[in-house]
């Protein structure tokens, strides 16, 4: 039991003592883990977009696209999301993972309308 001193109460329920403030925030190694499988699977993603767009792989681009370039970045956003966790904190890692996992996505994304749109398919 907290004295009411030491108790900072806070709009939405919240008990918070100074005891716990200071403590910061641990991330577990199977969260870190997901973090890095997440950072991996986007760099992946990133590396064959390069090699689609200059042809070094040389199998069909629409192919490539789904299968080496859309997938794994699916895959990156999918892992780095589920690391994360609004209950136990985040540190640097998990939002750059999923930070970058995002902005990957969402630039495929963006790609394959911009094609649809000028009339690929």
């Amino acid at each position: 039991m907290m004295c009411a001193t030491c108790d900072f109460f806070f709009p939405i329920s919240l008990h918070i003592c100074p005891v716990c403030v200071v403590a910061g925030t641990k991330v577990s190694s199977q969260r870190t883990l997901l973090a890095v499988g997440g950072l991996v699977a986007t760099t992946l993603s990133i590396v064959f977009l390069a090699a689609t767009i200059t042809g070094a792989l040389g199998v069909d681009a629409g192919t490539a696209f789904a299968f080496l370039v859309l997938l794994p970045a699916a895959v990156g956003l999918a892992l780095s999301y589920s690391a994360m966790d609004r209950n136990r904190g985040n540190n640097a890692l998990l939002w750059t993972a999923s930070a970058i996992a995002s902005v990957q996505l969402a630039l495929m994304l963006f790609f394959i309308i911009l094609g649809l749109a000028k009339g690929g398919g």
